[in-house]
């Protein structure tokens, strides 16, 4: 375990658990296949991974949380900071931010768990490949744009909201996205 207040924190070369923490300053560090949790309250957090599958989870308040070629389960949260993860493989992933931006680049396992949610934020979407899923996704006030299946239905005559719910392949995943504020775009390639 590393702690700091007001400085970074760059992890090379290391294989085994991490448990990162800091209050004001970045952390830099790489995966394999072992568990990592990072904390960060004004910092960045940067994770770059091997493909190999690991579970992370990450916390920040006002800083963005970055992966690269991190495979596996996923558990980010954010208030202030953007997500952006660019994934070799899903198989379990719950984002959240209050006020950020989530993007979410990479393949789903056919059976993956994957939630996102968003306040204030956009969420972007691109599962590569077919994907094998139940689609559940809601926007109370933004829009919504697949770029593949079914086109969003309105909730109410009256009222702002949209939704859109369908299956690709056997289902066997499922998708939630959820917004209040946020457009929402969800894309196969």
């Amino acid at each position: 375990m590393i702690k700091t207040v007001s400085a970074s924190q760059t992890v090379e070369n290391v294989v085994g658990e991490q448990r990162l923490q800091s209050v004001s300053g970045v952390i830099l560090t790489s995966v394999a296949t072992e568990d990592l949790e990072a904390k960060t309250v004004s910092g960045d957090i940067r994770v770059k991974g091997n493909g190999r599958p690991t579970s992370t989870r990450i916390t920040s308040v006002s800083g963005a949380i970055t992966l690269d070629e991190v495979s596996g389960e996923f558990e980010l949260s954010t208030v202030n900071g953007a997500i952006k993860l660019q994934a070799g493989q899903i198989e379990e992933g719950r984002f959240n931010t209050t006020n950020g931006e989530i993007r979410i680049n990479g393949t789903s396992t056919d059976d993956a768990r994957i939630e996102a949610e968003s306040i204030n934020g956009a969420i972007h979407m691109t599962l590569r490949g077919q994907p094998n899923a139940d689609f559940d996704i809601e926007s109370f006030n933004g829009g919504i744009r697949n770029c593949f299946g079914p086109k969003p239905r309105r909730t109410s005559e009256y009222a702002p909201g949209t939704v859109l719910r369908f299956s690709e392949g056997d289902g066997d995943g499922q998708v939630r996205i959820k917004t209040l504020n946020g457009g929402i775009e969800i894309c196969n390639k």
